[in-house]
């Protein structure tokens, strides 16, 4: 009895580190390569990433873009990142979107991801960064990413004329995911 029991308990405890769309997922390439970064083995999640990015994985051209920007295992690349945040923002990925606004409005004082090392080839558009922030709001699941949308975006708007203002939200309400939408993955 104590057996069944103790191989019952080892059986669910082994399932529980094969639940899809968690971060401890085996079989999903993206989450692999999170856990690397997360450890700082930067160089291994860009080996991951990159084929998954070339494949138009929108979650993987975010995290490619993260390293270039930040240098993490890759010379610093900036253009590069916007390139590859602009893929993956265009289709929906959230994270994509914000790293956009916050790059675009070129605040240090009022966003989590600025140019502090310098923004090699990206001018601040201030009303483009306003409308990311808008789009990402609503598809934002992470309660990092909502608390941090509802504070950076009446910080954004405070940039913008009432007119920019306007603009930017008319945009951003006619916006639709284009080629098509990602579905970025939500990690429980």
């Amino acid at each position: 009895m104590l057996r069944s029991i103790t191989h019952a308990f080892f059986l669910l405890l082994l399932a529980g580190c094969f639940v899809p769309n968690t971060y401890y997922d085996p079989f999903d390439g993206y989450v692999r390569g999170v856990r690397f970064f997360d450890r700082g083995e930067y160089v291994v999640a860009k080996q991951i990433w990159e084929p998954l990015a070339a494949a138009n994985d929108c979650d993987a051209q975010f995290g490619l873009g993260l390293l270039y920007f930040l240098a993490h295992g890759v010379e610093r690349d900036v253009p590069r990142a916007i390139q590859l945040w602009r893929t993956a923002a265009d289709r929906g990925q959230p994270r994509a979107q914000i790293a956009l606004g916050d790059v675009l409005l070129r605040s240090e004082n009022d966003t989590r991801l600025f140019c502090r090392f310098g923004c090699e080839g990206v001018v601040a558009d201030r009303p483009a960064a306003y409308r990311w922030y808008l789009i990402a709001q609503p598809r934002a699941y992470y309660k990092n990413d909502e608390n941090y949308l509802a504070s950076v975006i009446p910080r954004a708007r405070g940039f913008l004329s009432p007119d920019q203002v306007r603009s930017a939200e008319a945009s951003a309400a006619a916006w639709t995911p284009q080629p098509d939408d990602c579905k970025p993955r939500r990690l429980w």
